[in-house]
């Protein structure tokens, strides 16, 4: 069954259709999309940023003030993960590599936002469990490696990405910039390279750009990018420690 799991996610994308839903796309060998599967009926699509997990077996998504997860099976509705701390609206879930916790953003006011954790395995959080500092500031596209969520900030909505910057889980002191911040390589949405090289990025003017960044990210894994394979019993020790 993991094995059948591990093809579905490899032939599949899931995302979000206009006037649909929240789908799953299956793509074959010729790389030809071929009929969405509808995962989440949503034809005013109030559901946004779909995610699927490292496993391929569930999708998060940001709904209002609230995160919730659905299997990709078909064969069960959505359930409520988390809620917003602040109240504010959520986005951009991104799934941690055991598959056992999420991470997103909490877009607290238009000037201010924040990064938070929720677990994925059935413990509901009313209210998200803010990971980074709380001070002034917009910080965007929580992607995990370890113990540490990496994204990019900026000062206020009208200004670019100041860089990306990583907290680590328990210790919400802002590490960054990395880099990606001159011009038009001021990055956004950033995915460490696989070779521990540096970062892939959305640069300023739209085009994927690569730039050096610290020898930390090695071993991430190649298959999506995001996300860094651990050993086994490494994350559920880590994430029993900070309950």
């Amino acid at each position: 069954m993991a094995e059948q799991r591990s093809r579905l996610r490899a032939r599949a994308i899931v995302g979000d259709e206009t006037g649909v839903g929240i789908v799953m796309i299956p793509i074959d060998r010729s790389s030809t999309a071929g009929t969405p599967f509808t995962l989440y009926s949503d034809p005013g699509n109030a559901a946004a940023d779909p995610a699927c997990n490292a496993s391929g077996t569930a999708v998060a998504f940001a709904l209002n003030n609230n995160i919730f997860k659905l299997p990709t099976s078909g064969r069960a509705g959505p359930s409520l993960v988390a809620t917003t701390a602040s109240g504010g609206p959520a986005l951009e879930p991104a799934w941690s590599s055991d598959d056992r916790a999420i991470a997103f953003e909490d877009a607290i006011s238009p000037g201010s936002s924040d990064i938070e954790t929720a677990y994925a395995d059935g413990r509901f959080i009313a209210g998200g469990r803010p990971v980074t500092p709380h001070e002034p500031g917009l910080r965007h596209g929580a992607s995990w490696r370890g113990d540490k969520l990496y994204y990019w900030k900026q000062p206020d909505p009208a200004s670019p990405s100041q860089g990306i910057f990583s907290v680590t889980l328990g210790h919400p002191n802002e590490v960054g910039p990395y880099g990606g911040t001159d011009g038009s390589t001021a990055c956004r949405d950033p995915a460490a390279l696989p070779d521990g090289r540096g970062f892939e990025c959305v640069g300023a003017d739209t085009f994927i750009k690569v730039f050096p960044g610290p020898k930390t990210l090695n071993d991430t894994d190649a298959s999506k990018p995001d996300v860094e394979r651990i050993p086994e019993g490494h994350d559920r020790d880590r994430w029993d420690h900070h309950k």
